[in-house]
């Protein structure tokens, strides 16, 4: 999966659903992390771009992301926990530029 792309200046929410992985008792998301690593390029502090703390929407998880260098392609990785105790984990790539 890949994100729209997004320039340095923007500010914008990326996020998942988890929805279909949720179904038949599988639970509410308690709680949701994001990590940002660099696929390809360089940027000493990827994790920078992440802006302020996730967001739960049902079972959807959203994070705030601005900045970044650009022609560098991330990887944002969500990882949820849901009320059942499951850890479930969603990835797409995003390029700044």
């Amino acid at each position: 999966m890949e994100f729209s792309n997004k320039l340095p200046g923007e500010t914008e929410f990326v996020g998942f659903n988890f929805a279909p992985r949720l179904v038949n008792g599988g639970g509410a998301i308690q709680s949701a992390t994001f990590v940002v690593t660099v696929l390809t390029g360089a940027d000493q502090a990827p994790s920078a771009l992440k802006i302020g703390t996730p967001l739960i929407q049902g079972f959807i998880v959203k994070q705030m992301v601005g900045g970044g260098v650009s022609g560098v392609m991330y990887r944002i990785t969500a990882t949820v926990v849901t009320t059942t105790g499951q850890t479930l984990i969603e990835s797409a790539s995003l390029r700044v530029g």
